[in-house]
């Protein structure tokens, strides 16, 4: 049992995507279980993804940050790495690919606060009944606060009610 996206109240995240394609029946774990295994655990976001066995998954994205270090990897790429400040933008291929800079540039170009940032990521929603957007989510970290937004969507794309938490890190 996992989750896609995750923050913990000491400041840790964690999120994984699907890689497009990327399913595999005989893989031996969830890919959500990234996500919880390293909120769980609470070790440095480095040592966490160098013991990933990726073959173990269907294909993935991760993201990992322990507060002072946040680590990308892909079981569909070379080894994991650190990312320096700025801005990133990932779907379901890997880190800043094409398909992502659109949203990447609208992102850059706004300020951090969540309503902003939901009309810029609502032109890349994917409105499928079967596979499609199902959420959009805002995470904002400030030195000691964090900002989760969550903003659902339906099979038809109508946007459901944005959940809202904020907590002091």
């Amino acid at each position: 049992m996992g989750t896609w996206m995750g923050v913990s109240r000491t400041g840790c995240f964690a999120a994984v995507t699907n890689y497009r394609g990327g399913q595999e029946p005989s893989a031996a774990h969830s890919r959500g279980e990234l996500v919880t295994r390293f909120l769980k655990d609470g070790v440095q976001a480095r040592a966490y993804v160098d013991g990933i066995d990726g073959k173990s998954y269907s294909g993935f994205n991760l993201l990992v940050s322990d507060g002072k270090e946040l680590w990308w990897m892909s079981n569909r790429d070379g080894a994991p790495r650190p990312l320096e400040p700025g801005y990133y933008a990932l779907g379901n291929l890997l880190l800043d690919s094409p398909e992502v800079q659109p949203a990447k540039a609208r992102v850059a170009a706004l300020p951090p606060a969540a309503e902003p940032l939901f009309s810029a990521l609502a032109e890349a929603k994917i409105v499928n009944g079967q596979y499609g957007t199902r959420c959009s989510t805002v995470l904002l970290r400030s030195e000691n606060q964090i900002t989760y937004a969550e903003r659902p969507f339906g099979p038809d794309g109508a946007d459901g009610e944005t959940r809202r938490y904020r907590f002091s890190v």
